[in-house]
């Protein structure tokens, strides 16, 4: 499918601008996409790095949403040290590239590095993921079936079109191929490949055509020499020049300029042999303004496809502040979709370790915390004690355990009658509504038990 964005705009000349780009190419699973013997991935590697260039918000999603997957302790439940140090402190930089590559194209890859003798396993190395291609080989037995069995391999190109064979840690292979190639950690494979999965952007596809398109428009200086009105967005399989000139010019012959960006693409499912359909987005307001708005909603699109608030990339919104119930709300969702992928990496980990190590302890990647959840904690103690569903001494005992730098003298706390029943604001329950001089109000009393 071919997808073509026009910029039209008011009383000026046409300006003929064009990108051409490869965009996704889905396979429809379970049939592998074969190019000869090589296995596609779900999606052109070539064109998510084109996309990544024209779109920063793709760019450090990816970059964010796979910091916060990698980038934190990994732990074993039998504690084991060895594991430990290995994935922490000696291979958690190669790792975390090539989780990116996994959030990027859908799989990643790492070399395993031996020492001398090639028993002891000593690192990893990444290998570009856009780099390799999982490779089927037809094997000359067949099963007790009699089907046909097959081989996979990891096969890397560079520049010269030169390839280099490796082995996958997961799969059996025979004693000549073990001694000729050299092995890999593959991440990838899921639901709609065994070796690949979808990235999660995918899944806002459209609205990152409308953030490149408006990137690759400011790029050549037409906003702030034109007046936009509105954008045309054509799709279809039947575009080729043909009909984008046409399309040009039956708008330049009533008066109006065009700037076009086509961009060519598999990516969207059931529009296959169709007539282009024609969509005109209008513009309410003229010039840069509009176009800026237009762009901030796709972006904030982007970054939902992984349900990443845009202040994890300090993108401020005046309209929520970071400390508000709804952020924390918005937050723990994120948490969860970060949690979700780091059960997948968990899993190809742990597969790695027993095959590797004949290790079965499982592994647990540390999430990270986006919000002060102490403060959190410390507030709702606070307002529940308040509200009279706590007793005073039961509140300031919890806020003593959540903070220790108070130096709150327990004995005080424990030895103290007044604490021991509920006010509603300072007022005793059962009091008639008539002030307690004995005490004044909660955050008054712990800062009476204080340690100087």
């Amino acid at each position: 499918m071919k997808v073509m964005l026009l910029q039209h705009t008011e009383n000026h000349p046409l300006v003929n601008k064009s990108m051409i780009m490869e965009s996704p190419k889905p396979s429809q699973f379970p049939i592998e996409k074969m190019k000869g013997d090589l296995i596609e991935p779900l999606i052109e590697p070539t064109s998510v790095k084109e996309m990544i260039n024209k779109s920063g918000t793709l760019a450090d999603g990816i970059s964010a949403f796979a910091e916060d997957i990698i980038l934190n302790d990994i732990v074993f439940t039998d504690e084991n040290e060895k594991l430990t140090q290995f994935y922490n402190a000696k291979n958690k930089l190669e790792l975390s590239y090539a989780v990116e590559d996994w959030v990027t194209y859908g799989y990643g890859a790492l070399e395993l590095l031996h020492d001398e003798s090639g028993k002891e396993l000593k690192k990893f190395k990444q290998i570009p993921a856009d780099t390799c291609r999982v490779k089927k080989v037809k094997n000359a037995e067949k099963d007790e079936q009699g089907n046909d069995t097959y081989s996979y391999y990891c096969v890397q190109s560079n520049e010269k079109k030169q390839q280099t064979t490796f082995r996958f840690s997961h799969k059996q292979y025979t004693d000549d191929d073990i001694e000729k190639y050299r092995e890999v950690l593959w991440f990838g494979g899921g639901s709609e490949s065994d070796w690949y999965n979808k990235p999660l952007f995918l899944s806002k596809y459209n609205d990152l055509l409308i953030d490149v398109g408006i990137n690759v428009l400011k790029k050549d200086d037409v906003v702030s020499g034109n007046q936009l009105s509105g954008i045309f967005t054509v799709a279809g399989t039947n575009i080729d020049e043909n009909f984008e000139e046409e399309l040009e010019t039956n708008i330049t012959d009533n008066g109006k300029g065009v700037l076009s960006l086509v961009i060519r693409s598999d990516a969207i499912p059931g529009t296959d042999n169709k007539p282009p359909e024609v969509n005109f987005i209008k513009l309410d307001k003229s010039g840069a303004d509009d176009l800026d708005n237009q762009q901030d909603k796709a972006q904030k699109a982007i970054l939902q496809s992984f349900k990443m608030p845009p202040t994890r990339l300090g993108r401020l919104d005046d309209t929520e502040s970071m400390a508000s119930n709804k952020s924390d709300n918005v937050w723990n969702i994120y948490t969860k979709t970060v949690q979700k992928s780091q059960m997948i990496i968990q899993i190809f980990i742990d597969t790695f370790n027993e095959n590797k190590f004949e290790i079965t302890s499982p592994c647990e990647i540390s999430t990270p915390i986006f919000y002060d959840e102490t403060a959190n904690k410390s507030q709702e103690i606070r307002d529940t004690a308040k509200d009279a569903f706590l007793d005073y001494e039961t509140a300031i005992l919890a806020l003593a355990k959540l903070h220790p730098e108070w130096n709150i003298d327990i004995g005080a706390v424990k030895k103290d009658p007044v604490l021991k029943a509920r006010y509603f604001n300072g007022v005793l329950l059962g009091s008639n509504n008539e002030p307690v001089d004995t005490i004044q109000n909660l955050d008054d009393k712990i800062d009476e038990l204080r340690s100087s």
